[in-house]
């Protein structure tokens, strides 16, 4: 498991998040129904990281809070 963060301000997030680049992954194959996407974005005071798979028309998806910022404005 990893740590939870906490961010002081809304611009320590975006940062955060803007340095993260390996958590903006997208891939499609040919076919059209596999793909794998990963991200990491700000949902409210919630830093938050989704991978979404598909393989052969069956989606799975996971998100997960990896940090909040205490002070946003």
């Amino acid at each position: 498991m990893k740590d939870f963060i906490i961010f002081n301000t809304k611009a320590q997030a975006l940062n955060f998040i803007k340095r993260k680049k390996r958590y903006l992954y997208n891939y499609c194959e040919g076919c059209g129904c596999c793909f794998n996407q990963e991200r990491m974005f700000l949902d409210g005071n919630k830093v938050v990281s989704s991978y979404v798979n598909s393989h052969a028309g069956n989606v799975s998806a996971e998100a997960t809070v990896i940090g909040k910022i205490k002070n946003i404005r």
